[in-house]
């Protein structure tokens, strides 16, 4: 004769903590992509990854990071050249659906733009909200004046509580 075992499994899934995952994740494939299009290198995204990971992880779990940019500049004038603009909107009911950046989209628009003049370089800036945990290697920044002819909507991605929209700014 046997016994019957029953055993209650419960699995939970911290969709919050998946949805900054996927971002951060998301917000690294999308940088070191834009490098390489615009033909930058991609030194500054792998010498300030550690940096620029603490900010995301943090930031994003606050849900205090308001934007992101990559501000493209010739280093001996004061003005950016262009903007790729990542906002980024939180909700209160997690997405399940995983909506993925438009990667195709991105390199077919950037194929389109005027190549880079040589010696430009470029760097990662945040927007955080009131009350934002301060992170080490993150200072305060003004963004470089920028005459954008061009304001084109590139991505809408995201999953779970975050939700992210790309937008080309530039000449």
């Amino acid at each position: 004769m046997g016994t019957l075992v029953s055993e209650k499994v419960e699995i939970a899934v911290n969709v919050m903590q998946r949805s900054v995952n996927a971002t951060a994740n998301w917000l690294f494939q999308m940088a070191f992509k834009i490098a390489n299009l615009r033909r930058l290198s991609p030194d500054y995204l792998i010498q300030k990854r550690e940096i620029i990971e603490s900010g995301l992880f943090v930031w994003l779990a606050e849900q205090k990071l308001e934007g992101l940019s990559i501000e493209i500049f010739d280093p001996n004038r004061n003005d950016a050249q262009e903007r790729f603009d990542f906002h980024f909107e939180y909700h209160s009911s997690p997405d399940p659906t995983v909506r993925e950046p438009n990667i195709a989209r991105l390199e077919e628009f950037c194929r389109r733009l005027e190549a880079l003049p040589p010696g430009m370089e470029y760097r990662v800036v945040v927007a955080v909200g009131p009350n934002a945990s301060e992170v080490p290697g993150w200072y305060d920044y003004q963004f470089r004046p920028l005459l954008a002819a061009r304001n084109e909507q590139l991505s809408d991605y995201g999953y779970g509580h975050i939700e992210t929209h790309l937008i080309y700014r530039g000449r």
